[in-house]
């Protein structure tokens, strides 16, 4: 997982998803919904860590997914669970 994010540029998921001429409304509504899957990818990932006790890796994976998310077209959506995480991560540095 940490190689296949490493590859992401925030910038190839900007959007937008669907062109001008693209008529379709489930395009135009849900194909910038993909982008979810890899900000999931990213916070599951962090989630794992975090459990394993590898916790720097686990808040540099988070914190990777809290500047991604807000460039893409989708936007924050994993803000809640990130902060979660975060919690998790800082009880179990103790």
């Amino acid at each position: 997982m940490r190689v296949s994010l490493e590859g992401i540029r925030d910038d190839e998921f900007a959007g937008p998803w669907a062109g001008p001429r693209d008529r379709s409304p489930v395009h135009r509504l849900y194909s910038k919904q993909v982008v979810a899957n890899v900000t999931g990818m990213a916070v599951t990932y962090a989630d794992w860590l975090i459990r394993a006790g590898r916790i720097a890796e686990g808040e540099r994976i988070l914190e990777w997914a809290e500047k991604f998310e807000p460039k893409t077209e989708l936007g924050p959506v994993f803000t809640q669970r990130i902060a979660e995480l975060r919690k998790t991560a800082k009880k179990r540095a103790r």
